[in-house]
């Protein structure tokens, strides 16, 4: 009888998550947000991209060491758009294309992110931050700390080869750390990933949830990430070219379809973070029945003792 009642309140707890985050989808409208987060990430990529390529000519990388990286990061069709920009940039800089990408990418990236706070408030079912102002700033904080972090990441990631090379050859050691270090490319893109999207999950909506509860979504988003953009590629390899050609347009359309899936997955993340959070709290709260009918009890066990003496004593009122 108890595990019956048990089955029968585990039931009602899986509903009520589940009504609650369809409630929290048909409030975020999820298809027109994703579109609008795939904007602003399309806005703020090529500022992005003008910065670090001015940069990288001041350090001592060529651009045969970037370009393997960024090909295992996105798929062949927008590889194809980036690569002639990245070979381009690489090959000069300036101080004024630095600054004004900086300034054009904190600003759409910061956007980008504003947009963001206000799909997840809506998945996670809370309510913006009340100064427009304060969530400004904080959305124009978390873009550049995003954007330092992932550039430090990315070039310590491409140094990590110079300065293994370098004590290789100072010291005269016969070690196989670089070509380990190659071969463990993808580990250190799904950590980085994981890592980005529980900051995300964490900090962007406006709730005060520990962050192992952004550790499912993050999960989900980072897997999602990676099979979209191998669904891409096999997509554009084998039908791409059939259906939408091989031309410039063809590629922007890839690129926006994939930043549309991939802001559709970062907003499904949010949703299972949601679901998961309400149903740990579920099973840790005690049915308000029960408080009332054994108030008195103190341990589980006594406690489940005394939730099985109802159950028998409201069976056998029924007879």
């Amino acid at each position: 009888m108890e595990r019956v009642i048990k089955s029968k309140k585990s039931r009602e707890k899986i509903i009520s998550v589940f009504q609650l985050a369809q409630k929290n989808w048909e409030n975020a409208n999820v298809s027109s947000q994703a579109a609008q987060l795939a904007y602003f990430v399309l806005l703020s990529l090529f500022p992005i991209l003008l910065v670090a390529g001015n940069l990288i000519p001041f350090l001592p990388i060529s651009t045969e060491e970037i370009m393997p990286y960024v090909q295992s990061a996105v798929p062949p069709d927008i590889f194809k758009l980036l690569q002639p920009i990245l070979d381009n940039i690489l090959h000069s800089s300036s101080g004024t294309a630095i600054s004004f990408g900086i300034v054009t990418a904190i600003w759409s990236a910061s956007s980008g992110f504003n947009a963001l706070q206000q799909v997840m408030n809506n998945v996670y079912g809370t309510e913006m931050r009340k100064n427009f102002i304060v969530a400004r700033i904080f959305s124009f904080i978390i873009a550049l700390v995003m954007i330092v972090v992932l550039g430090s990441v990315i070039l310590i990631f491409v140094f990590g080869e110079q300065v293994i090379r370098f004590v290789q050859e100072k010291l005269a050691l016969n070690m196989d750390i670089l070509s380990e270090f190659t071969s463990i490319k993808w580990v250190t893109t799904i950590l980085v990933l994981l890592i980005v999207f529980m900051i995300l999950y964490w900090l962007v909506p406006n709730v005060r949830w520990g962050i192992k509860y952004a550790l499912p979504g993050a999960v989900f988003a980072t897997v999602g990430w990676l099979l979209s953009s191998q669904a891409f590629s096999i997509y554009v390899r084998f039908q791409g070219g059939k259906s939408i050609g091989t031309g410039t347009l063809s590629i922007f359309i890839v690129l926006m379809l994939w930043l549309y899936l991939i802001a559709t997955i970062l907003l499904l993340g949010g949703f299972i973070n949601v679901m998961v959070y309400h149903y740990l709290k579920e099973i840790k709260e005690p049915h308000p029945d029960d408080d009332q009918a054994i108030p008195q009890a103190k341990g589980m066990k006594q406690r489940r003792k005394l939730i099985r003496i109802k159950a028998e004593n409201e069976n056998l009122m029924k007879f």
